[in-house]
C-alpha cells in the first residue's frame, strides 16, 4: 500500500542497524543458563574446568597462554607434559593439570598410540632405555624422542635434556637391537621384561657427563614444541616489574580507549620490518607478556632509536598509544627501553605505607638505614596516621633519596610487607 511505503534509505538503516546484532530474549535466555552453568563448574570442579577449555582451546596458543596463566591465579599448577602421564589431551593429575602429548610438535597420534599402549600392558616407563626397548620406535622415531627431551616429557628419570639429546644414537640403537631379536623369539638374560627371569634385567648404561642447557635454551625449546613455556617463562623474573610499571597486558588493551598512553612490558616474539615510500626503516613487533601477545608498530623514529633492542627474544618496556581502529588493538611505539633499565627510567617516587606498623622507632630507624645504603635521586614518601587518625605524607627528605633496585625493596619489604612499598 502507498501509505505504508518507506524511503530507501530508511529502509537500508533499519537493516544496517539490526545487522549489528538483534539480541532476542530467548538468546539471552539459553546464554545466561550457559553462564550459570560453567560459573558452577569452574567455582566447584575448577581443576577438571581448566582442565577441559585448555584442552578446547588447544591449538589456540594465545587462549591457551591466558588460561595457564588464570590457573596460576587460581592455585592449579600446569605440569609439563610426561612418558609416564601424559595422554593426548590435557588430564587432571591430582590436584595438577598435566600437559597433553598432542601439542607437542612431530608427536602423531600413532605415537602418542603406542606410549600409552605399552604403559597399559606394562606400566609406566622406568627409564630412557626401557622406553626404547618397549614402544615401537617405527612411530616412536628419533624426531619423536628429539621433540619429547625438548619439552621435558623426559624429565622424571633424573637426568640432564642435553644428556637425554646426548644418548638417543645409543637408546635407539638398544632398543632396535632388543625389538629384532624378540622379533626372532630370541631372548635374552640381561633384556629386561616381563619374559626376564628375575634378577637379570640389567639397564645401567653410561651417561654423558655434560651440564645442562642454559635456562634460555630450555625455555626456547619447550616454546618451539608445544607453543608455549611449560616449566617456566623468561618474564618470570621480571613480574614484579611489570605489576608495579606496566598500566596494561595483552589481554586488556581492548579495555582502554583509542589514542590512551599505556605502557607494557614484554619478550620480542616476531619482527617484521619494512621500508616507508621514504626509504626509511620501521617495524611490526609481535609482544608477548603473561598473559598472550600484541603487536607493536615502531615508525622510523622510534624503530631508529631502539634498534638495538629490539631484537627477537629480547625484554622490553614500550610507552605508547592505544590503536583501536581495526578490530584487534596494537601499540603505537613511542619509547622503548630494556626490561633490565625500567626501574632506573620510570620509577618518580617510591612511598612507604605506615599506618598499619605505627610509628614504631625501630622501624623507622631500619627504614633510614636502608634507604642510606641505597643513595640514589629518586625521593622516597612515608605514609602515616596522626594523632587525630588522618593520613599524613612526609618527604623522607633530600639526604635520604634513593637508587631503585630489587634489593632496596626487598629490605623494605621485610621491614614493613610487601603490600605497604609502592612505587609510583
Amino acid at each position: 500500500m502507498p501509505g505504508l511505503r518507506l524511503p530507501a534509505e530508511k529502509i537500508w538503516n533499519l537493516i544496517d542497524y539490526f545487522s549489528g546484532y538483534g539480541f532476542n530474549k530467548s538468546h539471552s535466555t539459553a546464554y545466561a543458563f550457559i553462564s550459570y552453568q560453567t560459573a558452577y563448574l569452574k567455582a566447584h570442579y575448577p581443576l577438571e574446568f581448566m582442565t577441559a577449555l585448555l584442552t578446547s582451546e588447544m591449538g589456540n596458543t594465545d587462549k591457551v597462554v591466558r588460561y595457564i596463566e588464570e590457573c596460576k591465579k587460581m592455585g592449579i599448577q600446569v605440569l609439563p607434559p610426561s612418558v609416564n602421564e601424559s595422554m593426548a589431551e590435557f588430564t587432571c593429575a591430582g590436584d595438577h593439570i598435566r600437559f597433553g602429548l598432542n601439542a607437542v610438535k612431530n608427536v602423531g597420534s600413532t605415537a602418542i598410540e603406542s606410549i600409552a599402549a605399552e604403559r597399559k600392558k606394562d606400566g609406566p616407563f622406568k627409564s630412557f632405555f626401557d622406553f626404547t626397548k618397549r614402544v615401537d620406535l617405527r612411530v616412536c622415531n628419533r624426531k619423536v624422542l628429539e621433540s619429547m627431551i625438548k619439552c621435558g616429557a623426559f624429565d622424571e628419570f633424573k637426568l640432564y635434556r642435553s644428556q637425554l639429546m646426548a644418548m638417543i644414537d645409543r637408546a635407539l640403537e638398544v632398543g632396535a637391537n632388543l625389538q629384532h631379536d624378540r622379533g626372532r623369539g630370541q631372548l635374552s638374560f640381561f633384556a629386561g621384561g616381563a619374559s626376564t627371569p628375575a634378577g637379570f634385567s640389567e639397564d645401567h648404561h653410561e651417561i654423558p657427563n655434560i651440564p645442562e642447557w642454559p635456562e634460555g635454551q630450555r625455555l626456547s625449546y619447550e616454546r618451539e614444541l608445544t607453543g608455549f613455556y611449560v616449566t617456566s617463562h623468561p618474564l618470570s623474573r621480571y613480574a614484579k616489574i611489570l605489576k608495579n610499571y606496566a598500566t596494561a597486558a595483552t589481554d586488556t588493551l581492548s579495555e582502554f580507549r583509542d589514542q590512551q598512553e599505556v605502557t607494557i612490558g614484554g619478550m620480542i616474539d616476531n619482527i617484521k620490518e619494512i621500508v616507508t615510500k621514504k626509504g626509511d626503516k620501521m617495524a611490526f613487533i609481535t609482544l608477548q607478556d603473561l598473559s598472550g601477545s600484541c603487536e607493536v608498530v615502531a615508525f622510523p623514529e622510534i624503530y631508529k632509536t631502539g634498534q638495538a633492542l629490539l631484537k627477537k627474544d629480547s625484554g622490553v618496556f614500550v610507552r605508547g598509544k592505544i590503536n583501536l581502529r581495526d578490530d584487534v588493538p596494537k601499540i603505537l611505539a613511542e619509547e622503548v627501553v630494556a626490561l633490565d633499565d625500567v626501574k632506573k627510567r620510570f620509577t618518580r617516587l617510591i612511598s612507604i605505607d605506615l599506618r598499619t606498623t605505627g610509628l614504631d622507632p625501630q622501624i623507622l630507624k631500619d627504614i633510614r638505614q636502608v634507604l642510606q645504603t641505597h643513595k640514589g635521586s629518586t625521593p622516597v614518601y612515608l605514609t602515616f596516621k596522626d594523632p587525630n587518625g588522618k593520613s599524613v605524607v612526609m618527604h623522607s627528605g633530600e639526604d635520604l633519596r634513593v637508587e631503585s633496585s630489587d634489593q632496596l625493596f626487598e629490605a623494605l619489604e621485610q621491614l614493613v610487607g610487601e603490600t605497604s612499598v609502592k612505587i609510583r
